[in-house]
């Protein structure tokens, strides 16, 4: 393993070495050397002491010997080379806690391990609860990240480090909160984790955000490789589990969603993109996720089945903002994109990309419908699919999104307006029929109807969306007769 000087600086803090080194002194060094090598460390006397010179950075050792000095510097090769692979063999038996532990002896300062979805997976076992911080108290107590330390790392101006698999630091503006060293950590353009190194007991430098990196490239690779095999890996992101059709705990979705500032009322959509060229290898779609992740700080980005799925939220990505990111990227990629439904179910994510990717397969099927080139609506697309799929629950999730809106509202409050609704469809929107048909007074109708429609997202006067209204009511009244729907859907 080749080091850098400041790597070998941080092993040999405890002897008070005097360091001349560049700040960005880079990773060279593969040995140490009595005599002059290239990239290799030069030990010689000068006086009582002695310089270690590392392609002209250098570090003093006072009052030492020039074979001790030798020893201690090639000891530290071999200490690296011993830890990288001592480190590799936990991630492959994935033993987090060892992971920490060996990682201790080279930082020296608190050292938290997260999973995807910010839960705890090992902490440095040297301190106590209440040794370090308010949040590691919080993070030995709860096992979670807390909102406000996830706020602070990903606050104004810090979101694309946040999400980069680079390590970044973080100064703390409060002196009541450490400043910290962060990477997340991710495989294919997904996270499947995060290690914080806190400022705590000695100064973080460039040498420890040179280590977290190579740390970060010993175990993504073989934490990414389990992530995308193992259901039951705890390092997955939580989106990536639901749009595969995996359970996932209501509290882990909670935490991920306040860290992200989403609600489950917000509007999500899924959106699938597609390379056009099937063979297209996964290092592009990699690069092209990652793309996305820049173009879209705020949405969630991920490489499933040879797709790139982005779910964005509406509430702080525009429909038009989206399409003004995404149109270049699409064209000059060859890919097509299909976006579902507005979601109304969040643990139902797989059924929204399901809809995504069949927005695709009609959009080609009957290519005068499309928005705009390459880019499919589900919306537009329907009828067409309940039509040709009858399982219950695909079907009640493709029902339009206002009258699921309507059909929850009913629940929650006891209310009739999907009636009320039913029949004034079925009336072709006549007044006079409608209130004759529900013994109601015209004026009580209007307000009925009036209350309605402002619940509605899509237009009423469009004939495509009454046609698919319609027959969303009637897929609910037929299977609320066979089943007790509300096993099949919830509100998210």
């Amino acid at each position: 393993m080749r080091l850098s000087m400041w790597m070998i600086a941080n092993r040999l803090n405890a002897l008070d070495p005097e360091i001349h080194i560049r700040d960005s002194a880079p990773i060279t060094l593969k040995s140490a050397r009595r005599a002059y090598a290239t990239n290799c460390v030069h030990v010689f006397q000068v006086g009582d002491d002695v310089i270690c010179n590392g392609e002209g950075d250098y570090i003093r050792l006072k009052d030492m010997g020039t074979e001790q000095a030798f020893e201690l510097i090639q000891a530290t090769f071999d200490f690296y080379d011993d830890w990288a692979a001592n480190v590799k063999q936990a991630a492959l038996d994935m033993d987090y806690q060892r992971i920490v532990d060996e990682c201790w002896h080279v930082f020296h300062n608190p050292i938290v391990f997260l999973d995807a979805n910010c839960k705890v997976l090992a902490l440095s076992s040297e301190y106590a609860e209440d040794e370090v911080d308010s949040e590691w108290k919080y993070l030995s107590k709860y096992g979670y990240s807390s909102v406000v330390a996830v706020n602070s790392l990903s606050g104004p101006g810090l979101l694309e480090s946040f999400n980069s698999n680079k390590p970044f630091y973080y100064a703390s503006p409060n002196a009541h909160q450490p400043s910290c060293l962060s990477i997340s950590l991710m495989h294919e353009n997904t996270s499947c984790g995060r290690i914080n190194i806190i400022q705590h007991d000695r100064k973080i430098n460039y040498g420890d955000m040179q280590v977290l990196n190579h740390l970060s490239e010993i175990i993504t690779s073989t934490l990414g490789s389990l992530t995308s095999t193992d259901e039951h890996i705890s390092t997955r992101n939580v989106f990536y589990d639901l749009l595969i059709g995996q359970a996932v705990a209501e509290e882990t979705l909670q935490f991920q969603l306040q860290y992200m500032h989403w609600t489950d009322e917000d509007p999500l959509y899924v959106a699938a993109l597609i390379p056009k060229d099937k063979s297209l290898p996964t290092e592009l779609l990699s690069l092209i996720s990652s793309l996305l992740g820049k173009q879209l700080p705020g949405a969630v980005t991920l490489i499933v089945g040879g797709m790139v799925i982005v779910v964005y939220n509406e509430k702080h990505t525009t429909k038009e903002q989206f399409l003004t990111a995404l149109k270049p990227i699409i064209k000059q990629n060859r890919l097509s994109m299909g976006i579902s439904l507005p979601v109304s179910d969040l643990y139902a994510l797989d059924m929204f990309l399901k809809q995504a990717v069949s927005a695709i397969d009609y959009g080609k099927l009957f290519g005068d419908r499309k928005e705009d080139d390459d880019v499919y609506n589900f919306y537009d697309f329907a009828i067409d699919y309940i039509i040709e799929n009858n399982g219950v629950k695909d079907a009640l999730y493709v029902c339009h999104p206002d009258i699921l809106t309507i059909l929850y509202s009913d629940t929650d409050s006891a209310s009739d307006r999907m009636n009320t609704l039913r029949s004034y469809l079925n009336n072709e929107r006549s007044l006079v029929n409608t209130a004759q048909e529900l013994f109601v007074h015209r004026n009580t109708l209007v307000y009925r109807i009036k209350k309605i429609t402002d619940m509605m997202r899509y237009d009423i006067n469009d004939v495509y969306t009454r046609d698919y209204m319609k027959l969303s009511i009637k897929v609910i009244d037929l299977y609320s007769q066979k089943y007790n729907i509300a096993d099949y859907i919830q509100k998210k």
